[in-house]
């Protein structure tokens, strides 16, 4: 019992429900009241505790279930010189609920169960429970008054708990158990699990139909629990004769597989491990109206072994790994109650959960990924079921419907290609999006809709209303969940799954999730932490979200509660903030919020940084690493930045800068490990790492969370003080017209001006601006001599260029072309004409700008590789009014982990800032104040142009002046331009792949550096 509430509390924890059988029909001839009823004379208490009867002539007539064991209903005890009754064997005595003594104790039980925490009870035989002479002594009307009292019982001691029926009968008997919502909850549903088989063998959609338009309709609060196989025999009770025997020569030839009037066998060897048939039948079960089963072992394909008695040939231990019993038990072999299985093709060394679930096509995923999807849509489980008339047999056509979701399922029951014409004609206009990779088919119109499927083959199709042409985005509000229970419980069980379903839609709406542009297909609160604060409950969400590509991301997002009058402190948010309300009986409204927009929470994150607090959440547990210990600071004197970005930084009292990651990765992040690593080597121009919050759960590398730097007195990033410092220029220029139309030409690239001096007008408008590039030029050689001297760290020494390594960057770069110019090529008729003929010439240049990548790849190169900041931008410096800080080595969010912390040459990080340049002189310009300045943005344009070209001049020589003796820096100029333009390319086609994607409007920055490039002559 030890073992069970262990197992229990960590069910629990990790928002599992646990449902146990009370086994309330019959007990073992063991059992201790039976050994005191059989010595108890006639007529006492304990004697009356089971049925018994003098003459084996009672109840005559009444049915045998296992045939196979049993000749009669009734057993003669010696003992007690009297004969007892059981429907199933001989050594399973039947319990007399004619004695109250009986009812006492079966509630006595149940309390037992429901205190230990159980979820619910699955009530075993209960047709059998009553007797009474005349009737087939099944379903009678006393067992439905003795469910209603114990559902009545357990309603009144316990919420959220239920009763599973087991009746083995037809539906229409079944039903009268749900009764008027006031009996079982759920009830199993038994003649559809042979009917599923015979239609995949009889390749005929018949018996499927049949018994489900059989089937009544159930209590609203009811539900049907469909499986294909469970712990007893694949029962062939509710089938005829002739179906009976069919099912025995199709899938139990061999005698020792059939037992009583079923067949013994697990899911896999039933279907003769064709993975095809499995994903079928696992597809129709999950599609049926109710809450599909799995039996255990049958999600990775588990053998059986028919050579064990009674079912025990299905009741192996279950295989977890290819250690010893399977992984099951840690005890001797021999021991076992039963041994594992050994089966060749089944072998617990090759079927296993840990083999399984390091392989991404295994049949334990295919079965996650199905779960998930079809937890997406409540059509599935509530919704109504319509079969379609399909004139092929073989192909099983239905919709299922709920609310605005609808669902058409079509599967090809036939080992063979099939097709068929299916009148969706009450459906035309809409258009059908395959689920499981979200593949939009062709708009339904009123033709007949032709469909072809493979062998075993099918759809999970969402129909949704075409589109129209024009859409205007509406304000949506927020979602609506129920809470079960306290504020304690809304990271468990049902409240966590809701927040699961809300989540996936709402991070859709924000910026900081990157994966806009895959398609989510599961969703998961992985682990949750409270935090306390102000009198206020927040959570620390890890969400994973898995996408249809098989893609994995982690997210951090935090989320508090307030009430509706609170929310007038985030009106002028134009994030959304507002994830849900939470509404419940026993608690007043709230609303759950994006707690980062709190400064509260801020507060509170530091906190229990600076005081090393750690947490456990549900699964894993909060590790502070302290470099350095945080002293006191001044929480009142807060200044965050932009909020909606995957990086949050929030400064205290200019003491400490907090930054908060809400995109993950498991592992070292530069972000943390470049900066320990600068300070260590004594590089002054950052933020100093003072300590890190980091998550931690078993056999995973850490992921951070979150930092703590030493604040450094800034006025903000460069790109603040460029556009500012280019504004206020401009404004100056423009009192001196006729000097800005006789500006000079720039002929050719920066490169034709580098070493040269500067016209006299850009002394005037811009020489501070040079003196900054300059020393922004210093400062990068600074931060890269560090980076690339020589040390015993494998992860900072400096590497030559190899082939293998420039074969893996070609290769990288060649997809990013090859897939920014598909993009591109999709797109260019949506483009304006002046933009789409610039596109046009891109998408001819393409083979030609794939050869220059190649010459890079070929070319003898004689710098070195060395770690870099990676995504070195006017974003990520800081001015502090004399001088330059850098920050931000996270690396750009669209790299893995690995390619930000690998190595290349330094000039990656020359061309990045060039590329910030170009971006920073073109938005400048849009900045410019809208009244009462004489020009336009054509006309500051040659102005723009000429500054940029000049800063690129000046940043690049000074670059190279103060990287000369360094051995990381090519020795040849063509070497360093061949580097320099490749990677600036690679930086723009990554540009124009975003713009593209998110902000088309400014596809023209990263396009007028390629069109640059490529029409410049190579040399």
């Amino acid at each position: 019992m030890e073992d069970f509430t262990s197992f229990l509390k960590r069910a629990h924890h990790r928002g599992i429900r646990v449902i146990t059988a009370l086994v309330i029909n019959h007990t073992s001839d063991q059992h201790p009241w039976f050994q005191f009823a059989r010595r108890s004379p006639k007529g006492s208490k304990l004697r009356d505790y089971y049925v018994w009867s003098d003459s084996p002539e009672k109840y005559k007539g009444v049915r045998i279930i296992f045939k196979d064991f049993e000749t009669s209903n009734w057993t003669y005890d010696p003992v007690a010189k009297s004969y007892y009754w059981h429907r199933f064997y001989s050594h399973q005595p039947d319990l007399n609920y004619e004695s109250q003594n009986v009812l006492k104790e079966v509630l006595r039980f149940l309390d037992l169960w429901m205190e230990k925490g159980v979820d619910g009870l699955r009530l075993d035989a209960i047709p059998y429970l009553f007797e009474q002479e005349g009737t087939s002594c099944e379903n009678l009307p006393q067992t439905h008054a003795f469910l209603k009292k114990l559902r009545s019982h357990m309603d009144r001691k316990y919420k959220n708990r239920m009763f599973l029926a087991e009746a083995n009968q037809w539906p229409e008997q079944v039903v009268p158990y749900f009764g008027n919502d006031d009996e079982c909850q759920m009830a199993l549903h038994f003649p559809i699990m042979p009917r599923l088989f015979m239609a995949i063998r009889m390749e005929n959609h018949f018996p499927i139909i049949e018994i489900l338009n059989q089937t009544p309709t159930i209590p609203e609060k009811s539900q049907w629990a469909m499986f294909l196989r469970n712990h007893d025999e694949l029962t062939l009770e509710m089938v005829t004769d002739r179906d009976r025997d069919y099912m025995y020569q199709v899938y139990a030839r061999d005698s020792a597989m059939r037992i009583n009037l079923g067949i013994r066998r697990r899911l896999a060897p039933l279907l003769e491990n064709d993975r095809r048939q499995i994903e079928l039948m696992n597809c129709l079960l999950f599609s049926m109206p109710g809450t599909p089963i799995i039996y255990y072992g049958d999600e990775i394909g588990m053998g059986d072994n028919i050579f064990l008695g009674d079912r025990n040939g299905i009741r192996t231990p279950m295989q977890w790994s290819a250690d010893r019993n399977a992984g099951f038990s840690k005890a001797n072999p021999q021991r076992l109650f039963l041994p594992v299985t050994l089966d060749p093709e089944y072998h617990y060394e090759t079927v296993n959960v840990q083999n399984q679930q390091s392989n991404q096509n295994s049949l334990f995923w295919w079965m996650k990924h199905l779960i998930n999807l079809r937890k997406r849509f409540k059509a599935f489980s509530r919704g109504t079921i319509k079969f379609l008339n399909v004139k092929n047999p073989k192909i099983l056509a239905f919709m299922r419907e709920y609310e605005n979701e609808k669902i058409l399922i079509v599967a090809n029951l036939a080992g063979s290609v099939q097709y068929s014409e299916l009148d969706l004609s009450e459906y035309s206009d809409m258009v059908p999006i395959e689920l499981f990779g979200q593949t939009q088919l062709p708009v339904i119109t009123k033709n007949p809709y032709l469909f072809t499927l493979g062998a075993y083959d099918f759809y999970w199709l969402q129909l949704q209303e075409k589109p129209p042409e024009i859409q205007i985005a509406a304000k949506k509000s927020p979602a609506m969940i129920r809470l079960e229970g306290t504020w304690d419980n809304l990271m468990y069980d049902k409240n966590r799954h809701n927040m699961e379903r809300i989540l996936a839609n709402y991070i859709k709406q924000c910026c900081w999730f990157g994966g806009k542009d895959k398609t989510i297909e599961r969703m998961e609160i992985i682990d949750s932490f409270e935090l306390n604060y102000a009198d206020k409950l927040y959570f620390s969400l890890l969400i994973e979200i898995e996408y249809t590509n098989g893609y994995i991301e982690k997210y951090n997002l935090p989320v508090g509660l307030m009430n509706e009058s609170e929310i007038e402190n985030f009106k002028k948010e134009t994030d959304p903030i507002i994830i849900a309300e939470v509404f419940s009986i026993e608690t007043e409204k709230k609303m759950i919020y994006d707690a980062i927009y709190d400064d509260n929470y801020l507060i509170a994150l530091l906190d229990l940084i600076s005081h090393r607090r750690g947490q456990r959440g549900i699964r894993g547990k909060y590790i502070i690493n302290t470099v350095t210990k945080i002293q006191k600071y001044d929480a009142a004197q807060l200044f965050v930045n932009d909020r909606k970005y995957q990086q949050v930084t929030a400064d205290f009292a200019n003491k400490y800068r907090l930054k908060i990651y809400r995109h993950l990765e498991n592992g070292i992040t530069p972000g943390f490990e470049l900066p320990a690593f600068l300070t260590k080597n004594k590089f002054t121009h950052i933020m100093p790492l003072l300590s890190s919050l980091q998550y931690s759960v078993y056999n995973a590398e850490n992921i951070v969370l979150s930092g703590v730097f030493e604040y450094v007195e800034n006025q903000g990033s460069g790109w603040k003080f460029v556009i500012n410092y280019l504004v206020k220029n401009y404004e100056q220029a423009g009192k001196q017209v006729v000097v800005l139309k006789s500006l000079p030409r720039i002929n050719g690239t920066f490169y034709n001006l580098l070493n040269k001096e500067p016209p006299d007008i850009l002394n005037e408008f811009f020489q501070m601006s040079l003196q900054y590039a300059d020393l922004l030029a210093q400062r990068t050689v600074d931060l890269h001599q560090v980076l690339g001297a020589d040390t015993d760290d494998s992860a900072f020494k400096p590497e030559p260029f190899t082939d293998f390594r420039k074969y893996a960057k070609y290769q990288t770069v060649y997809s990013l072309v090859r897939e920014t110019m598909r993009v591109l090529g999709n797109k260019i008729a949506h483009l304006p004409e002046s933009i789409s003929s610039q596109a046009k010439i891109i998408l001819d240049s393409e083979e030609e700008i794939i050869k220059r990548f190649k010459v890079i790849r070929d070319k003898n190169i004689s710098g070195m590789r060395t770690r870099i900041h990676n995504d070195y931008t006017l974003w990520n410096v800081l001015y502090t009014g004399k001088d330059f800080i850098i920050t931000n080595f996270e690396g750009r969010p669209s790299q893995s982990l690995s390619e930000k912390r690998g190595k290349t040459s330094p000039l990656f990080d020359v061309a990045s800032m060039l590329r910030s340049l170009h971006y920073a002189s073109y938005i400048s310009v849009f900045n410019i104040p809208q009244g009462g300045f004489p020009l336009t943005a054509q006309d500051i344009e040659p102005l723009q142009k000429l500054w940029y070209a000049w800063m690129c001049s000046t940043f690049v020589s000074s670059y190279l002046k103060y990287s000369q003796n360094m051995q990381y820096i090519p020795k040849n100029e063509d070497e360093i331009e061949m580097l320099l333009d490749g990677y600036i390319l690679e930086r723009a086609f990554s540009e124009l792949q975003f713009e593209l994607n998110n902000r088309p409007e400014w596809i023209r920055v990263p396009m007028e550096a390629i069109l640059e490039i490529i029409s410049t002559a190579s040399k």
